[in-house]
């Protein structure tokens, strides 16, 4: 998967990872390289849905590519049940997005639509950059880490409190007690939305303390906002700081490995 976009426009090289998955959707070893990125097709999210789907036009714009795309969703199953073995907390939130028409003015807002195609590439996305992480805690070297606290003991009366008012409570203030209960109340947004608000605040430090809601101990990936925990969390500060992490991270992986090629055993937090 992509890694690092460099800061030079005229470069068309890119820094790629490439991670052997074994079949419960653990990494076992992985590699970092430059690479220079050759598109076989310029695919949309709804194109690539509508081909898994066996939708016509879906299969007719990704065309022979079809193979490739079945076998990454194949991958996209295996990290999802390793995903779902490590009771993340998975909420169900809703992203509104704006329709423009010709002349650029705002014509509706609607709900931003989310499926297994962008959760295929955010599943990947999260192997790349833990392996990334992985990689510069063996070398030894400071870095920012997104990391996610578990929630303080007032947010979670607070939560407890609101509820009551449904007749629902939280069995344990743990992560497997809350991904029972995000299961249990897929269909209620407003309790979907309580519970992301008893959450604590993900943010950037040095000091690599884990992701509670994506349950990595010890070990977050470099930049890639919480996405796949809380969409519409993510702030224009966040992508801010995820491409200075970028440009850092490309730099140190150059100063690392001088021959262009950088590789790790399995990262820990995953065996």
């Amino acid at each position: 998967g992509l890694l690092f976009a460099q800061s030079r426009r005229r470069s068309p090289r890119r820094w790629s990872a490439d991670a052997v998955i074994d079949p419960e959707g653990r990494t076992e070893a992985y590699q970092f390289y430059p690479a220079v990125i050759h598109s076989h097709a310029r695919l949309t999210y709804t194109q690539v849905w509508g081909a898994l789907q066996g939708e016509e036009g879906g299969l007719a714009a990704v065309g022979d590519r079809l193979d490739d795309i079945r076998a990454l969703y194949d991958l996209f199953k295996t990290l999802r049940k390793a995903r779902d073995a490590r009771h993340t907390l998975d909420l169900e939130t809703k992203e509104t997005m704006a329709v423009f028409d010709d002349k650029g003015v705002i014509s509706e807002f609607k709900v931003r639509e989310h499926n297994d195609a962008h959760r295929l590439i955010e599943e990947c996305m999260l192997v790349a950059n833990v392996c990334a992480a992985d990689f510069v805690i063996q070398k030894k070297r400071g870095a920012l880490f997104r990391v996610h606290d578990a929630p303080s003991q007032e947010r979670l009366e607070t939560l407890r409190t609101v509820l009551k008012s449904f007749n629902e409570k939280l069995e344990s203030p743990t992560p497997e007690g809350f991904a029972e209960l995000i299961s249990r109340t897929k269909e209620n947004e407003f309790l979907q939305t309580a519970i992301l608000r008893s959450m604590s605040r993900a943010c950037y430090s040095p000091d690599n303390v884990g992701h509670y809601g994506l349950q990595y101990e010890g070990l977050r990936p470099l930049h890639v906002s919480d996405s796949s925990l809380s969409r519409p969390a993510a702030s224009s500060c966040d992508q801010g700081n995820s491409l200075a992490s970028h440009l850092c991270a490309a730099g140190g992986l150059r100063r690392l490995v001088p021959d262009g090629l950088a590789s790790g055993p399995r990262p820990r937090q995953q065996a």
